[in-house]
């Protein structure tokens, strides 16, 4: 990342090449509590870059707080126009970040190092998987734009939800993500596969979701002076128009429903699709009862698949029961106690 690649130039980092050498002092940076309620990140950086001795514990230096924090120049952020539409409210003062485990790894530091010093000037995405493995918690400054979360300084406002940019995540995720051979039910896809179809449903969900949030929101705001095709009958229908392409694209005849149904069914309710939603809960709960039956007749004990299975099956009678499916969710209600009840008859 410090050398050019074809077209893009070097990131920016403040520490040098040497600093992140194997064998050097930054390799693990282990916490030591010195009572230090929060350190700057561009400070400690700073510091770090000029060997301070205060922060070294014999071969290797430390980070003396689990909080950090970053200042944020909002008029300089805004200038940029890197925030998403209707978001500049929640742009921040100041980032604060925790440490979640023992210390910085090496790969750690070079991503504190990397937001710090390149001051927003370029956008900076993680997956699922790589903002797991950071021992920073940067998730309530990510904001979803597809299949990847961006880095900004703007605050999750309710952590209950994932934070989407909805307008950008539509585009990307409707129009110009492609999805060849994901509805061919010719295709094997091994378990690899199926988890990457698992991440698209999951981040379609949210993207309705979150649509169908804004339209609620707007809707409890709404006055007169809108006229009722304003914009908040198109987010709904933006978010009908997420899942019917997502079981479109990803139907179960090419790869078979997983744990985001009882999501997308929830969905489908609150869309208007009530007997698609049914269909795909009859479908979904069969199947779950099935696997799960076969799995404790079978003594495989308390398996992922059967977790799964049970999770589905109780999630689905929840939903159902909401949505006035009592006999529906009874059905998956009665399945989930018998074999909650086998499972404590074998133990």
């Amino acid at each position: 990342m410090m050398r050019p690649a074809y077209e893009s130039k070097p990131f920016p980092f403040t520490l040098a090449l040497k600093d992140y050498q194997q064998g050097g002092p930054n390799d693990y940076l282990p916490f030591a509590d010195l009572k230090i309620a929060s350190i700057d990140a561009k400070q400690y950086i700073g510091l770090l870059s000029k060997n301070y001795p205060q922060l070294r514990n014999g071969d290797r230096n430390i980070i003396p707080s689990k909080i950090m924090t970053l200042d944020v120049d909002k008029a300089d952020v805004l200038a940029k126009g890197i925030i998403p539409k209707g978001m500049d409210s929640l742009v921040v003062d100041r980032m604060q970040w925790r440490l979640l485990r023992g210390g910085l790894e090496k790969k750690d530091l070079a991503i504190i190092d990397l937001i710090v010093t390149n001051n927003w000037e370029r956008p900076l995405y993680f997956n699922n998987t790589s903002l797991s493995q950071v021992n920073i918690d940067l998730t309530p400054y990510t904001i979803q734009e597809g299949m990847a979360m961006r880095l900004l300084p703007i605050k999750n406002p309710d952590p209950r939800r994932n934070f989407v940019s909805t307008e950008v995540m539509f585009d990307n995720m409707i129009n110009k993500y492609q999805y060849r051979g994901l509805d061919n039910p010719k295709v094997y896809y091994n378990e690899d596969y199926r988890g990457f179809v698992l991440n698209h449903r999951s981040s379609l969900n949210d993207l309705a979701e979150m649509l169908i949030a804004e339209y609620e929101t707007e809707t409890q705001n709404v006055t007169e002076t809108i006229p009722a095709e304003g914009p908040t009958e198109n987010k709904m229908e933006k978010a009908r128009k997420v899942l019917l392409f997502s079981l479109e694209r990803m139907p179960d005849k090419s790869v078979s429903y997983d744990q985001t149904v009882p999501g997308t069914v929830e969905l489908l309710f609150k869309v208007g699709e009530k007997e698609k939603a049914i269909e795909i809960a009859k479908v979904a709960g069969d199947r779950a009862d099935e696997m799960a039956t076969y799995l404790i007749n079978n003594g495989q004990g308390v398996t992922l698949e059967l977790r799964k299975s049970l999770f589905i099956l109780g999630d689905l009678q929840r939903i159902l029961h909401e949505n006035g499916e009592h006999d529906l969710a009874k059905k998956y209600e009665d399945a989930y106690e018998k074999h909650v009840a086998n499972l404590q008859i074998e133990e």
